[in-house]
């Protein structure tokens, strides 16, 4: 049976239910308290996507202002905690920045794939890493088309071959460290995250579910 929880208190305390309810490291519960928030943030009207942002990114948390020691409630099912587990395994690295304008523009997006009761397979990590670098230099713009999203390297070397040779990414396209990353290959990709309502296909271009 599915359980619901409601979880209440400060964003450190609703770090700290995380962490020892629910067996989560700190920085996944930290993470996942954040990913929370902005889901329900038509609810949570007191906390802004800058104040989440801002407490994320700083490794201690002195705040006085009355904001971010108010107390606020968020949900939590268990049938996304896997989805939680899988989005901060697969795309922590992208989260640890300096900016808060990139670090809510790439949580932004991960809202999606969490929205949509969904996680990114192995297979489709370079695809969707490469969404995210668009989105935050693009944050202005909704669709891309495929080819921006292609990795340009004149010497075709395959970008992620650390992750790749960890064995935390697959990908069909890398082969002796060469990308071959077609249209084709991406598209295929896309669409299948179009199927899955974390993208949204428009005239052969692509922006995030909302």
């Amino acid at each position: 049976m599915e359980h619901i929880y409601r979880l209440t208190g400060t964003l450190p305390e609703l770090q700290e239910i995380l962490q020892s309810q629910f067996g989560m490291e700190e920085k996944e519960a930290k993470f996942s308290v954040c990913l929370l928030l902005m889901e329900q943030q038509q609810t949570i009207n007191e906390i802004s996507d800058k104040d989440t942002a801002l407490w994320y990114l700083h490794e201690s948390e002195h705040f006085t202002t009355p904001i971010l020691k108010s107390r606020i409630s968020i949900s939590f099912e268990d049938a996304k905690k896997n989805i939680l587990d899988q989005l901060f395994i697969q795309f922590s690295g992208m989260l640890v920045d300096g900016e808060s304008f990139a670090f809510t523009t790439v949580m932004s997006c991960l809202l999606a794939v969490y929205r949509s009761a969904t996680y990114i397979q192995n297979r489709e990590c370079c695809v969707y890493y490469q969404i995210l670098n668009w989105k935050v230099t693009h944050a202005t713009q909704e669709y891309f088309q495929v080819r921006e999203i292609i990795p340009h390297n004149p010497e075709k070397v395959c970008s992620h071959l650390d992750l790749i040779k960890e064995g935390k990414w697959e990908c069909n396209t890398c082969n002796n460290e060469q990308c071959n990353a077609t249209v084709s290959s991406y598209s295929e990709i896309l669409d299948g995250l179009c199927e899955r309502k974390v993208l949204v296909k428009y005239n052969k271009m692509y922006r995030f579910a909302k």
